[in-house]
């Protein structure tokens, strides 16, 4: 095996002093010596070449920071965070020169007191990105929002500080608009599948951030009343009588049968899916009742990635997953400088999608 490059070796090999490699590889010469641009990037390209690599031990001790965060998800499921999202915060946090952690933890670990100042240690991690958007141990979340001294950013959560989340509720909004603007005057909703309705229109809902958190054991996401709030807000503000429909039910072909008996009992030309699989259903739905989309039926949904509408020929509202996580690790940037201060929510906008179906 070969030996392990060592800044004394780069030192040798391009003629300057250890101290000057470990300050250009740092990337701390800027205003401290006359060392030209080009002579920099020599060195760094020397030191790549060569083979050197950070000692990431040697680095902890000195500094006291590991340059990693860990992505804190439960193994018991029901949180949702999809792969471009994790990519995006690998790449974002690159530009930092950290790098990402995934565990997975049951609920109920989180619930110890300490658990997470333990993590940090036992992770060899600076701070945390949570993707525990419900149930949450009662614990966990009394040290987060009271500003504990932990890095941590909450990510698809409407917490009021120290949290990422998009704009459910202005996308449910702005999609009603769209399929308003097209002569649609019938709209209809589709919640989440499998579950209860879930409608809470207060009158004024734009800033999610104000919320006080929701009861977990009453839905299963925030994002369920968002968008629905955002619906009903569009449909008063544009006269269009609101129709929620129930969710469907289980399997998939019994959810495709209710959606036919849905199209034969009520009369509308337009369908607002709250995501997966509500669309394909519905889709599917009205191929079986001869009604076409978009000319006999607009269908609009949600969608983390634009290729997920594309592939289908769908239209409706993406979240952008790489300005989601740079929000993400931005906040986290904040949180790793001053610990103790909460960060104000970062609400992420969603963008309109034509895919053909409305």
């Amino acid at each position: 095996m070969a030996a392990r490059v060592t800044l004394a070796d780069i030192a040798r090999a391009s003629g300057v002093s250890r101290f000057t490699v470990a300050r250009i590889l740092k990337g701390e010469t800027k205003g401290k010596w006359a060392v030209s641009a080009e002579r920099i990037a020599e060195i760094k390209a020397l030191a790549e070449k060569m083979g050197y690599r950070v000692n990431s031990a040697a680095r902890a001790t000195a500094t006291g920071r590991f340059d990693a965060a860990a992505l804190l998800t439960p193994n018991e499921g029901g949180d949702y965070l999809p792969i471009g999202v994790v990519r995006a915060l690998v790449s974002h946090l690159a530009e930092h020169d950290q790098h990402l952690v995934i565990e997975r933890l049951p609920r109920d670990q989180l619930g110890e007191e300490d658990r997470l100042p333990k993590l940090l240690r036992e992770l060899s991690v600076d701070g945390f990105f949570l993707s525990h958007a419900t149930d949450l141990p009662p614990a966990l979340l009394h040290l987060i929002r009271e500003g504990g001294g932990v890095p941590a950013v909450w990510l698809n959560a409407p917490e009021r500080f120290d949290a990422v989340h998009p704009d459910d509720e202005g996308a449910a909004y702005q999609a009603v608009h769209r399929m308003y603007q097209t002569g649609r005057r019938r709209i209809a909703y589709q919640p989440p599948l499998y579950g209860p309705p879930l409608i809470r229109y207060t009158g004024d809902t734009r800033t999610l951030a104000g919320w006080d958190v929701i009861d977990p054991k009453k839905e299963r996401h925030y994002s369920q009343s968002a968008r629905e709030s955002g619906y009903l807000r569009a449909c008063a503000e544009l006269g269009v009588a609101p129709q929620v429909f129930t969710p469907l039910p289980r399997p998939f072909a019994d959810a495709v049968q209710a959606a036919e008996a849905t199209m034969a009992a009520h009369t509308f030309d337009a369908v607002l899916a709250f995501g997966d699989p509500a669309p394909q259903i519905w889709r599917l739905a009205a191929a079986r009742s001869g009604r076409r989309l978009p000319e006999d039926l607009a269908l609009a949904t949600f969608a983390w990635e634009h290729f997920d509408l594309a592939a289908e020929g769908l239209s409706g509202m993406v979240l952008e997953t790489w300005h989601y996580a740079r929000s993400a690790v931005d906040l986290l940037q904040a949180k790793l400088a001053e610990p103790t201060v909460r960060q104000p929510c970062a609400v992420v906008p969603w963008v309109w999608f034509d895919g053909g179906s409305v």
